[in-house]
């Protein structure tokens, strides 16, 4: 009885180390599975999320942020145009 108890706490502790290891192989698989455009997308929103997130703090002025802001916009919407016209060629 004693040796099933130390084979599944064996096997609950090999489990929790393997876990992240296999768990960021499939997000790097996802990551590489994702297009180009919706990665810039993501990057685009990701990057307007920390300049509203300085601005809340103080670390940018209003107008700095527009820039960003514009910045961030004008990236999403070009890789958005990108994703459209590869769709209509196809």
């Amino acid at each position: 009885m004693t040796i099933f108890f130390i084979t599944c706490l064996s096997i609950i502790v090999i489990g929790a180390v393997l876990y992240p290891v296999v768990r960021s192989r499939n997000d790097l698989r996802e990551v590489a599975s994702m297009d180009e455009g919706d990665h810039s997308i993501r990057m685009a929103v990701a990057g307007l999320s920390s300049a509203q997130l300085d601005l809340a703090i103080g670390n940018l002025d209003q107008k700095s942020y527009d820039e960003l802001e514009e910045k961030y916009i004008l990236e999403s919407g070009a890789a958005g145009l990108k994703d459209s016209s590869y769709q209509h060629n196809d």
